[in-house]
């Protein structure tokens, strides 16, 4: 969830429009339907990955070995159920701050903010076709790799 989200993320920045400049954000109506008509420039792209992209990874990434070992040693079944809910609260942490701390407006303007398009229909095909193997095949390594460190 959190590792893939964050790939989804980095798509995004790679495939949004990269401006020579700073601009106001433009939405134009193309074919009856709203279209971002501005990007980011360079730097801003530089800056999101180094900033926002890169730290959520890591955390993704140490979240996922630490969490799933601590998942994968809990002594009992109730113990197994508290950690499974501490870690989706950890997690969640950032979707929760995000609905207390974000004022109304501003969550309407981004609801109201058109996608991004730039997928094709390959894309979709894969997303649909592979992705869920991938994920099948990341989540297998990591727990056999935790059941094999644990016997250390």
């Amino acid at each position: 969830g959190e590792f893939f989200e964050t790939l989804t993320m980095f798509y995004w920045v790679w495939n949004v429009k990269t401006e020579e400049s700073h601009c106001e954000v433009r939405i134009a109506n193309i074919d009856g339907q709203d279209e971002w008509a501005s990007g980011m420039t360079k730097v801003q792209k530089i800056y999101f990955a180094i900033f926002s992209l890169i730290p959520k990874a890591c955390i993704g990434v140490v979240l996922l070995y630490l969490g799933g070992h601590y998942v994968a040693l809990s002594p009992t079944n109730n113990d197994l159920i508290l950690n499974c809910v501490a870690i989706v609260f950890i997690i969640d942490f950032d979707d929760i701050l995000y609905r207390t701390f974000t004022p109304i407006f501003i969550k309407k303007v981004m609801a109201e903010l058109p996608p991004i398009r730039f997928r094709s229909v390959m894309s979709g095909l894969f997303d649909v076709l592979v992705v869920p193997y991938i994920k099948a095949l990341f989540f297998a390594v990591i727990v056999i790799g935790l059941e094999l460190s644990s016997h250390c």
